[in-house]
């Protein structure tokens, strides 16, 4: 049995669009001291990635570090998505665009 095609990334835009989702990309800036101190505490849980992360000045300021994209894709996995999330960003790295793409989940994922 084929399978349909999927959207193009057109498409898979507009239809956000005409739903009324928006979706503002934040940057959000290394800090010298890491991204840690800005994430939410989880205090029952420990080691990586949740009270451990890569250290922002293992990547010598001086070099200009070429942008690495990184695209998690989710449907209904809230259950990981912080850790996901968070084992990305607390590697600290100076030039990361990261993009989270749900297929419009139905369990809590939005909430995260």
């Amino acid at each position: 049995m084929k399978q349909p095609p999927l959207p193009s990334y057109h498409e898979y835009r507009m239809l956000f669009l005409q739903q009324g989702t928006t979706y503002t990309l934040t940057p959000i800036s290394t800090s010298k001291n890491g991204l840690l101190i800005d994430l939410p505490n989880t205090t029952n849980l420990t080691g990586w990635p949740w009270d451990v992360e890569v250290n922002p000045k293992a990547y010598d300021a001086r070099v200009s570090w070429p942008k690495i994209t990184v695209v998690s894709p989710s449907y209904n996995q809230s259950i990981y998505l912080e850790e996901t999330l968070r084992s990305v960003l607390l590697q600290n790295y100076p030039n990361l665009e990261y993009i989270v793409m749900d297929g419009f989940s139905s369990d809590n994922s939005k909430d995260h």
